[in-house]
């Protein structure tokens, strides 16, 4: 359960933080990196807060795969 809630507490911070840089923007050379990443991997697509919803990082975390990882 300590390690679930400190999960959970890691995903609140990450959305939190996530929606601070949205509203604010990315310091110069994260903002660099960030479009980089999105030309090469989201072609055509922008970094927006429906992509960091907290159900979704905390779920993630249920997955087998994640599970079973040291």
């Amino acid at each position: 359960e300590v390690v679930a809630a400190g999960r959970e507490l890691f995903a609140i911070n990450v959305v939190k933080q996530v929606n601070k840089y949205l509203e604010k923007g990315l310091p110069e050379r994260a903002a660099v990196l960030k479009q980089a990443l999105l030309d090469y991997y989201q072609i055509r697509k922008k970094l927006d807060r429906d992509q960091f919803q907290l159900n979704e990082l905390i779920g993630a975390y249920e997955s087998p795969a994640l599970a079973t990882a040291p």
